[in-house]
C-alpha cells in the first residue's frame, strides 16, 4: 500500500441550516488525515471581494471524535478595528462574531471507503469555500493535539502514540492564533492565523499574519521563516515583535520534542496533526514574482511528490513581525491541472479596517490588492524528485519572495535481480524487491531446490 491524496473544496452556504450533510466521494482510498482551511470567501469559480470580513479558520481531523480547528474574524471597513479568536475540538471549521461567540461550525459527520461527509452543527453567516486535504493509504498513525503556550523557555515534549525517535516516514502540521481560554472557547482577541509544519529540526517552516483589534487606525503584522514551526505575534500590539518561537528539536518515541526559543503569552493555543505513513519533506523556497515566467525547482527529493501545499505572505523571509500588509495566502496541488489557493490581507495603518479576499482554481497561490490580481504562482511540473513553480503572471521588476511548501509522496518503485548459488546469496538492488532463485545443490542426488526470498534495501 501506498501514501495516498486528494484535495478539493465544499462550498459551506449560509443557507443550509444545521444538520446540512456536505459528501464528498469518489475518492481511490479511505481518509486517515484531514487538514481544512478557508479565509471566509465563498465561491465556486474564482471569485475577489473587498467586501466580506476575514474569517480565517484550519482544521484538523482523523476521526469523528479527533478534530479541532482554529479560527479568527476581522470585521472589513470598521472604524475600530474589530477582532476575535476562537478555538474548538467539536469541529472542523468554524467562524467567530465580536460578541465573542461562534456563529458557524463544521464537523466531520463521517469518515467512508472512498470519502468523508461533513455536517453543519450551526448555520454559517455567510457563504465560505472550505478547501479540504485527505491523506490515507500508508498511515499507521494519525492523530490531532492541543499545545499550550508554555510559561518559560526550553524544550517541551508532546505525546502522539507511535511515533518513532527515527523520524522515519513523519510529519507534524500546526496552526494556532492568540486565544488563551479553556478549549472550546471565542475571545475578542486579534486576528491571527497561523500556519507550520516540521519533517526535522532542519526542515520545518512557519507563517502568520496579526491584526490587532481595538485599533482607530489599522496595525497588522505578517512573519514567515524556516526557523520554527510555531510562531506569534506580541499580544498586545504586534508592532513590538513575534514574542513566541518554537522550533521543532527531535522526534522521539511516541512523540516529539519543541525548542520553544521565545515565549510570551502563557496558555496561548495551538494545535496540531501528526502523521506517520509516507515520506515527508517542509521546507522553504524562493521565487521572483515581479517576472513572468521566473521559476524555482525543489529537487533532490528521495520520492516523486505526489501533492503539494504551499503559502507564502509575499514578502521576504522574517526575523521579527514585519509591520506591514497582514497577508495570508495558502495553496494545494497535485498537477500542473489540479491547483487552488485563498488570499487575505488587511491592510495596515488605515483610517477604517480594509480586508481583501481571493478565491482561485487555476493558480497555486494569487496576490490581490483590491483592484486586480497582480501576481500568480503555479505548478510548472511535478518531477520524479521534487517540482517546479512558476510566476504565471509576474508584478514587475524584480522580487525575490519567500514561501513555505510541504510535499509529500512514496520511496520510488525498485526493479533489481536477485542472484543466488548453494551456501551464499549475492543482491544486486537497493529498496524492496521480490524475486525467485533456483539453487541447485542436494547432495549426489543432485536435486535442485526452487525458494522465493523478499528483502529489503
Amino acid at each position: 500500500m501506498a501514501l495516498s491524496f486528494a484535495h478539493g473544496a465544499i462550498q459551506w452556504l449560509a443557507a443550509d441550516v444545521a444538520t446540512t450533510v456536505y459528501t464528498v466521494s469518489g475518492l481511490s482510498f479511505q481518509p486517515k488525515a484531514l487538514r481544512f482551511y478557508g479565509l471566509g470567501l465563498g465561491s465556486a469559480t474564482d471569485t475577489t471581494s473587498t467586501t466580506a470580513h476575514l474569517r480565517g479558520f484550519v482544521g484538523f481531523a482523523t476521526s469523528t471524535s479527533d478534530r479541532r480547528c482554529v479560527g479568527s474574524q476581522d470585521q472589513d471597513n470598521a472604524a475600530t478595528m474589530t477582532c476575535t479568536g476562537g478555538i474548538r475540538d467539536d469541529a472542523i471549521a468554524a467562524t467567530f462574531t465580536s460578541t465573542p461567540a461562534a456563529d458557524g461550525l463544521l464537523d466531520l459527520n463521517s469518515i467512508t471507503s472512498d470519502g468523508f461527509t461533513a455536517i453543519v452543527d450551526l448555520q454559517g453567516p455567510v457563504n465560505i469555500t472550505v478547501f479540504w486535504e485527505a491523506w490515507g493509504g500508508d498511515i499507521t498513525v494519525a492523530k490531532t493535539i492541543e499545545i499550550s503556550e508554555p510559561s518559560a523557555t526550553g524544550n517541551q515534549s508532546y505525546t502522539v502514540t507511535g511515533l518513532t525517535s527515527d523520524g522515519n516516514q513523519q510529519v507534524v502540521m500546526f496552526a494556532g492564533g492568540q486565544v488563551t481560554g479553556t478549549t472550546p472557547t471565542a475571545e475578542r482577541q486579534h486576528c491571527a492565523n497561523m500556519i507550520g509544519a516540521a519533517t526535522s529540526s532542519t526542515k520545518q517552516w512557519v507563517l502568520y499574519a496579526d491584526n490587532d483589534d481595538n485599533n482607530a487606525n489599522s496595525v497588522t503584522a505578517r512573519y514567515g521563516t524556516n526557523q520554527q514551526c510555531i510562531a506569534m505575534a506580541t499580544a498586545a500590539n504586534n508592532t513590538t515583535g513575534t514574542n513566541a518561537k518554537a522550533a521543532f528539536s527531535s522526534w522521539d518515541t511516541n512523540g516529539f520534542t519543541l525548542n520553544w526559543t521565545a515565549r510570551g503569552t502563557t496558555g496561548r493555543k495551538y494545535i496540531a496533526l501528526a502523521i506517520k505513513g509516507g515520506l515527508w519533506t517542509a521546507d522553504e523556497l524562493t521565487l521572483d514574482v515581479g517576472a513572468t515566467n521566473a521559476t524555482t525547482t525543489v529537487s533532490g527529493l528521495a520520492y516523486a511528490p505526489i501533492g503539494l501545499s504551499f503559502c507564502g505572505m509575499w514578502n521576504s523571509e522574517n526575523t521579527t513581525a514585519e509591520v506591514a500588509a497582514g497577508v495570508f495566502a495558502l495553496g494545494t496541488g497535485t498537477s500542473t491541472t489540479s491547483r487552488r489557493s485563498m488570499y487575505a490581507q488587511a491592510a495596515d495603518s488605515q483610517a477604517n479596517s480594509t480586508i481583501w479576499l481571493a478565491i482561485e482554481y487555476d493558480q497555486l497561490l494569487s496576490y490581490y490588492d483590491g483592484t486586480s490580481t497582480i501576481a500568480t504562482i503555479d505548478i510548472n511540473a511535478m518531477n520524479s524528485d521534487g517540482f517546479q513553480v512558476i510566476t504565471d503572471l509576474g508584478a514587475g521588476g524584480n522580487i525575490v519572495q519567500w514561501f513555505g511548501y510541504l510535499t509529500f509522496g512514496n520511496p520510488p518503485a525498485i526493479t533489481g535481480t536477485l542472484t543466488a548459488t548453494l551456501g551464499a546469496i549475492s543482491l544486486s538492488a537497493a529498496g524492496s524487491v521480490d524475486s525467485t532463485a533456483a539453487l541447485s545443490g542436494g547432495g549426489a542426488s543432485g536435486r535442485g531446490r526452487y525458494h522465493r526470498y523478499s528483502f529489503g534495501g
